[in-house]
């Protein structure tokens, strides 16, 4: 653009449009499409500034045929650019893959969904995002690991997996105090991408942004008792044969306004069985229960732990004294404290210090293990992260917990405890 005024000038004084395009090759060595480009300039764009524009452009043209040239080169260059752009897809577009690969085509299995298909042994889940999900036995076994390895996250994680038979009866207790009985002959296996369902949506009579909090499977006994925990303290034992009458929905505890069902359990008659409570406040207690009462289905249950204003139960079961207890805190600290470091008192206590956080943080999870498994640690960026329990070092009680490396930004731990067979002894098949 240096030389406009004669460009120009060969432009005026040519015969015609062949003409000049022909000259101005000669003149300044151009490829024919470069001559046709500056005939079609307009005479505006030679202005100044557009000519410092062109020659901007110029320079970024050269800089992407040089990057051009060197990627076509470059085979190490080339796969990056490919792993560069699926992982963008993958962060743009996350949706579980619609297709499934197998090694042969013998594992291929087409269901036909005119036919309702058959299960003798399933599989009942309570999803990482609080959705229910019901498959086939020997889809979940086949695949559990799989996906594990996936690294996908809140619809193939589970908080809780219960294996049963066609003919159980499964109830699912809700997180407002609901009991749902599920005939396990109504319900249609899923593929174990699924989702899962939003029980608030699926059955009658439930709340919005009502989750189940715990599955249980009676497997044909009707004595015993079941233990319930609120996230206010409180507690309540009642008869398995309560929930015998009951259709499809009905309460299973009276809450208080504000409160929460947060678990539900198997009572455990053990004389050295207490209940354990940990709070959001970093406060644990181990209680005694042989003075809880038995009451009717929609009681409200007694007080199990005492709460400062500011405090709410985070995590509640029952033990017997050994094994720890897992403590995550919001201030990135992983640790186990023993079990048995706590002393039993009378139901209602505070209870005693777990993690000293010094008011800087919260109680973010808390479990307890006597056996180890997975942790699924959920982290800001999307990324799920499975750690061993066993990794997770053994402190003192008062003691803020370390942080696990490669773990950051963590906003929600799942306890993955499901390895279990069925149990003969009690009937129940439960992983937490």
């Amino acid at each position: 653009m240096h030389n406009v005024d004669e460009v120009v000038k060969i432009i005026k004084t040519a015969d015609n449009t062949s003409d000049a395009r022909k000259k101005l090759m000669e003149r300044f060595n151009l490829s024919e499409k470069q001559a046709q480009a500056i005939l079609d300039l307009r005479l505006a764009r030679l202005a100044k500034l557009e000519v410092k524009k062109l020659e901007a452009e110029l320079v970024e043209l050269k800089k992407r045929i040089a990057w051009l040239e060197k990627v076509l080169t470059d085979k190490d260059l080339q796969w990056k650019i490919v792993k560069d752009e699926m992982c963008e897809i993958k962060e743009k577009y996350k949706t579980d893959r619609k297709s499934k690969i197998f090694d042969s085509a013998d594992k291929i299995v087409v269901r036909r969904s005119d036919i309702k298909i058959t299960v003798d042994r399933w599989v009942a889940c309570i999803t990482a995002n609080d959705n229910l999900k019901f498959l086939v036995e020997e889809d979940f076994d086949s695949n559990y690991k799989k996906k594990l390895a996936s690294g996908s996250g809140n619809s193939i994680v589970y908080k809780q997996v219960v294996r049963c038979f066609n003919s159980d009866e499964l109830y699912a207790f809700t997180n407002f105090g609901n009991c749902i009985k599920i005939s396990l002959d109504d319900c249609e296996p899923v593929d174990w991408r699924a989702s899962g369902i939003k029980i608030d949506k699926t059955f009658d009579g439930l709340q919005s942004g009502e989750y189940p909090v715990k599955l249980l499977s009676k497997h044909g006994r009707s004595d015993g008792e079941l233990i319930m925990f609120t996230k206010q303290g409180a507690v309540k034992r009642t008869l398995w044969s309560e929930f015998e009458q009951i259709r499809k929905v009905a309460p299973a505890i009276k809450l208080k306004q504000g409160d929460e069902l947060l678990n539900v359990e198997v009572f455990d008659d053990d004389e050295f069985s207490t209940m354990l409570f940990v709070t959001r406040r970093a406060m644990c207690l181990s209680a005694a229960k042989d003075d809880v009462p038995v009451q009717g289905r929609v009681a409200g249950g007694v007080k199990g732990v005492g709460l400062n204003t500011d405090d709410e139960v985070m995590f509640a079961t029952q033990q017997n004294g050994e094994g720890e207890i897992i403590v995550v805190t919001t201030l990135g600290g992983f640790k186990r404290v023993i079990s048995s470091l706590f002393e039993t008192y009378n139901r209602g206590a505070k209870g005693v210090m777990i993690a000293d956080i010094k008011g800087k943080g919260e109680v973010l999870f808390a479990n307890y293990v006597t056996m180890p498994y997975k942790l699924a640690v959920f982290s800001e960026n999307k990324t799920v992260t499975e750690i061993d329990s066993e990794d997770i070092t053994i402190e003192s009680r008062v003691f803020k917990g370390k942080p696990v490396k490669g773990l950051s930004g963590i906003v929600k731990v799942v306890a993955m405890k499901h390895k279990s067979d069925y149990s003969e002894a009690s009937g129940i098949q439960i992983m937490f």
